[in-house]
């Protein structure tokens, strides 16, 4: 999540910090299947074959490209582009 926050904040041009907050106001929040689902995320994650990915799909889309093709860029840069 700390590599989430940076893309927005390069792409943004603004202060964009991750906090993780516990799972217990979490689940109040957002309930018992997200949370179930973010639990899994931090200790088990998905796993992924990047060779093989990269020769099936040789242009991938990063974060930082989905945010900047998706107006997420801060103005000056959205006006030049």
């Amino acid at each position: 999540m700390t590599e989430v926050a940076a893309a927005f904040r390069r792409v943004m041009g603004k202060q964009v910090a991750y906090q993780q907050i516990p799972f217990e106001a979490f689940e109040q929040q957002a309930g018992e299947a997200m949370t179930t689902m973010y639990r899994w995320f931090e200790k088990v994650g998905y796993g992924a074959d990047l060779v093989k990915l990269k020769r099936d799909f040789p242009e991938p889309t990063d974060l930082e490209a989905y945010l900047r093709d998706h107006d997420w860029a801060k103005p000056s840069e959205s006006a030049s582009a």
